[in-house]
């Protein structure tokens, strides 16, 4: 194998970050493949487990030369989510290994010299990591391997991501050493598989008609609490806890079953229950969520997460995979995925078309239903854009920098427009309002609750006008909708909406209307009116002088701890809550003056929060 030519000098290694590696990657894709192979062993492994992967490159017909590099991109996740933001989770053999994983590499040919480096690039949600072998000595000749070893036995395995996916190993090729990158035909894949089952899940509908046939799902989990255990092959006990609702005395998980089961219920009177699902030979134990029975029910509640990020832009995991989860592992109603516009390691193209064909693939009206959204992040906020169509349409359109331009684009549609994080990463810009489009706000996610503080603060949006009700979401990075940070309740929030019907028409009703509330992950069935209106209502010509009555109605996954109504952001009812569910009633005598706003939030015993929609009133 010749040498290169003599270049002008150049780092030996290039200190890579994630934007970096992207613009490596989309040169790579504009030009024809390296003929050349990589495999990754094992192909499967077991989540959240120490492993070692292998990596081998094989150099095809045209070899590579001296001074050329071999760069590999560790999945993100791996080293163990619960360190996916602290630097140095894979490091050089050599280094202390500690927790973190160790890296070698070797190769057949004994002319070469493999000089490896690691690159960390910490960003706000993750570590980036990139694998760099530059070639010294000799270049790869035809048929030559070079392996990298992730996790090296010898000093510090690694941990698989907690999360079961497919992990691609992407690798590229700098055939110069100089940023001539190139793909190879395919880049190795790992598959995480999820771990014996350590829990299981109980998923009801929240509201149901007396005589309805509702279904259970029946979710068997592994000890992450995240994945479906599907090679469960048990028989799961069930048990109402009171008579009015009729539950099948088991489920019975057969392979085919893949751990997604479904048996059916009947709610047999009015009223709010529970089940129990049980393994006791496991020591497995789950309760169901609450369910409220009623006569005839005006709207039914609806959970689901519509913030969340895949491998397409700055995550892990695909399109595909995180409306499977939310399907299957969480039992979600509905579900969006809400990439970055700008899709850096795909492009935004790519995304477009790949979201809108998801969107239609999943849609299951009466079982699950996905909408259409994309971010758009700029430093006056993070925002969040949801479309009530299946239909390709690109997401990125350059020049749109501000919130007012970025309404403009969409002057003519009916769309939603969705702050989220506002006191945290991107500080909010409460000085842009438009009441028509921007209408709800992420109070509760990863980052935290934004629902108080200065003035980049959900109440201190409400106290300058904006009319915003409440959802939560995660903004998971691993195509995992319902999943926090660091573990299945840490920033785990969800969405509930008020909707007639299971259909994306009826629950893009219920958003654009605020009949909404957000919790930090546990299905709480959340009541609040004011005179008679339902949250997120606007009353704009109310008589100053009549009494505003309130309500607040909740039911709980645990006994709850507390509840609140709040006027103009200040606490003025509290009531320490006994039991499952309890209920808060207030009357504000206070003639009303200006406009005022009222909200309510709730506590489980477990430290699990929900926060209403708020309701309006406005003086004639």
């Amino acid at each position: 194998m010749p040498d290169l030519p003599p270049a002008e000098a150049a780092p030996l290694h290039l200190k890579w970050n994630r934007q970096l590696w992207y613009t490596a990657g989309h040169q790579a894709a504009a030009k024809p493949a390296l003929e050349a192979a990589a495999t990754a062993s094992p192909r499967e492994v077991v989540a959240g487990r120490q492993t070692t992967i292998r990596v081998k490159f094989t150099a095809g017909p045209e070899g590579v030369p001296k001074g050329g590099k071999i760069l590999f991109e560790v999945p993100m996740g791996f080293g163990g989510i619960y360190n996916y933001r602290v630097q140095g989770f894979i490091l050089p053999t050599g280094t202390t290994p500690g927790y973190h994983a160790s890296v070698s590499v070797r190769c057949s040919n004994p002319a070469v010299r493999p000089d490896l480096a690691v690159s960390l690039n910490t960003t706000a949600v993750h570590t980036f990591p990139v694998m760099d072998v530059v070639l010294q000595g000799a270049g790869l000749s035809p048929g030559d391997v070079l392996e990298v070893i992730v996790g090296d036995p010898e000093e510090s395995t690694i941990q698989a991501i907690e999360y079961a996916m497919k992990t691609t190993w992407t690798v590229l090729v700098d055939w110069t050493g100089q940023g001539d990158y190139r793909r190879i035909p395919e880049s190795p894949k790992v598959r995480v598989v999820a771990d014996r089952a350590a829990a299981i899940g109980l998923v009801a509908p929240a509201v149901a008609a007396v005589g309805e046939r509702i279904p259970l799902k029946v979710i068997p989990q592994d000890e992450w609490g995240r994945n479906l255990s599907e090679g469960f092959r048990e028989t799961v006990e069930l048990e109402p806890l009171s008579s009015g609702l009729a539950v099948p005395p088991r489920a019975v998980f057969e392979p085919a079953d893949r751990g997604k089961k479904i048996v059916w219920a009947e709610a047999k009177a009015a009223g709010l229950h529970a089940a129990v699902a049980f393994h006791k030979g496991l020591a497995l134990i789950g309760r169901s969520n609450p369910v409220r029975v009623e006569p005839a029910p005006t709207f039914r509640v609806y959970f689901g997460d519509i913030h969340i990020h895949t491998i397409y832009a700055d995550g892990a995991g695909e399109i595909e995979e995180a409306y499977e989860f939310a399907r299957d592992a969480k039992g979600f109603d509905f579900c969006a995925v809400s990439d970055h516009d700008t899709a850096g390691r795909r492009g935004p193209e790519a995304l477009a078309e790949r979201s809108a064909e998801c969107v239609r693939r999943y849609y299951e009206p009466s079982k699950f239903v996905t909408i259409l959204g994309y971010e758009w992040s700029r430093k006056c906020g993070h925002r969040n854009v949801y479309l009530p169509t299946d239909a390709f349409e690109p997401f990125f359109i350059k020049g749109i920098r501000s919130p007012g331009s970025l309404m403009a684009r969409y002057k003519k549609r009916e769309i939603l427009v969705i702050p989220h994080h506002p006191k945290f990463l991107a500080l909010m810009d409460w000085n842009y309002r438009n009441n028509c489009t921007q209408r709800l706000v992420e109070i509760f996610s990863q980052w935290g609750c934004s629902e108080e503080g200065r003035e980049h603060s959900v109440v201190a949006g409400l106290k300058r006008g904006h009319k915003l009700g409440f959802i939560a979401g995660t903004d998971n990075h691993f195509a995992r909708p319902g999943a926090g940070r660091r573990g299945p309740r840490d920033g785990a929030g969800i969405a509930a909406v008020l909707a007639k019907s299971l259909t994306r028409e009826a629950v893009w009703e219920a958003l654009r209307a605020r009949r909404t509330y957000g919790t930090t992950g546990a299905r709480i069935l959340l009541d609040f009116t004011a005179n008679g209106l339902v949250m997120g209502s606007i009353s704009e010509k109310a008589d100053p002088e009549a009494p505003r009555a309130l309500c607040v109605r909740a039911a709980g996954q645990d006994r709850l701890s507390r509840l609140e109504i709040l006027k103009n952001g200040d606490v003025v009812a509290s009531l320490p809550a006994k039991g499952y569910e309890d209920v808060l009633e207030w009357e504000d005598k206070t003639p009303l003056a200006a406009e005022t706003f009222y909200h309510a939030r709730v506590e489980q015993e477990d430290g699990e929060r929900a926060w209403a929609s708020p309701i309006w009133f406005a003086p004639e």
